[in-house]
């Protein structure tokens, strides 16, 4: 997309490099403010994707990536 903002480069870096979690989601938290407010990006269209499933599945979790990034070996049938 060629976004560019030397300030939210230097926030991931510094992100990255943190090793306290409550300070390192901070720093992600600002970056993320701050892409935002540039609205780098204005979606047009949001897909929708239903699925259906048993009521014995367990730990299927729905991903934004897509189906290929459900972590499907958390999956498992209750038995009843």
């Amino acid at each position: 997309m060629g976004y560019q903002n030397p300030r939210v480069d230097d926030l991931l870096t510094e992100a990255r490099r943190e090793r306290v979690f409550g300070r390192r989601i901070a720093l992600y938290r600002t970056a993320e403010e701050i892409i935002l407010a540039d609205a780098s990006l204005v979606p047009l269209i949001h897909h929708i994707y239903h699925r259906v499933l048993q009521l014995s599945v367990r730990g299927f979790e729905v991903n934004a990536l897509g189906d290929s990034y459900i972590p499907m070996r958390r999956v498992w049938l209750e038995s009843k």
